[in-house]
Parts: C-alpha cells; structure tokens; sequence
C-alpha cells in the first residue's frame, strides 16, 4: 500500500457510504430489480418481439439490453433473459459462441446505461459530474463494442 487514508478520510467514507441518501438508492435499485424480475415484464416483452417477428439477431440484443437497462444488474439481464433466448443460442444442440457473445454485450450495453447501475450513479454523483456527459463519453464505446459483436454474430 502506497498511501494510507487517514482515519479522517476513512470516517468521512464511511459517513458518506452509510448516509440516507446512499441507502436510500441502494434500497431503492434492488426493490426496483425485484419488481422487475416478479413482474413477468421481460417474459412478456420477449413473446412480444416473437409475435411481430423480431429477427434472432434482433432479439438478443433488445431484450437483454432492455431487462439490463431496466435493473442495472448483470445478473438480472443474464438470469432474466438468458433463459427465454436459450432456443435462438442453440446451432444443433450446441450454444453458440457469437450468439451469446451478442446478448451479453446488448446485455451490458442496457446495464451500462442503466441509472440504476450503481457504479455509475455512485461515482457521477461522487465525482459531481452530471448523467448526460457522462453518457455523451460512454456511448461511442459501447456502441462499437456493440457493433463488433453484431458484425461477430452474422458473418462468422
């Protein structure tokens, strides 16, 4: 350890951490995420899509990309979501690489996003910087992650 925080810093960490306004949005993200999940709302969304005939490609990206903008959890868009896009993974009984490749990444480009994702919230509002430049910094990225997944997905 290079530096040691002093017990002063360390006291004003903790107060901040353990303030209402944190714990209030903690709380908040995961009984958000819980009515999410016991909704049904991502099982609905995704027979949705299939009626109007989303094509796969389509539909690995939006609904993990959506669940996760809707809980700004990993685990929620892959334990939500994985399971309904099971069959559109599935080459000959065998999960495919790039199809899962593409939903994890719409997946993480939806939690990315997410003002839920507590990362985010936590540290723009930590470092006094406001959503939008954020945002304005974070999307070109993920956009082009999102297209090399895409590209991935239909031509290998």
């Amino acid at each position: 350890v290079q530096q040691r925080a002093s017990k002063d810093e360390i006291r004003q960490a903790l107060k901040y951490g353990f303030g209402p306004r944190v714990l209030f949005l903690l709380y908040s993200v995961m009984l958000y995420k819980a009515i999410v999940e016991q909704s049904g709302a991502a099982y609905t969304l995704f027979t949705d899509m299939q009626t109007i005939g989303m094509p796969p490609a389509v539909l690995l990206v939006v609904l993990p990309a959506v669940v996760g903008f809707a809980t700004g959890l990993s685990m929620a868009f892959v334990g939500i979501s994985f399971p309904l896009l099971l069959p559109f993974m599935s080459v000959a009984g065998d999960i495919s690489g790039y199809a899962l490749f593409l939903a994890y990444v719409g997946g993480g480009v939806g939690y990315m996003l997410s003002p839920l994702h507590l990362c985010l919230t936590l540290s723009s509002e930590f470092f006094g910087a406001r959503l939008g430049d954020v945002y304005r910094l974070m999307v070109p990225p993920l956009l082009a992650v999102l297209a090399v997944a895409l590209v991935a997905f239909l031509f290998f």
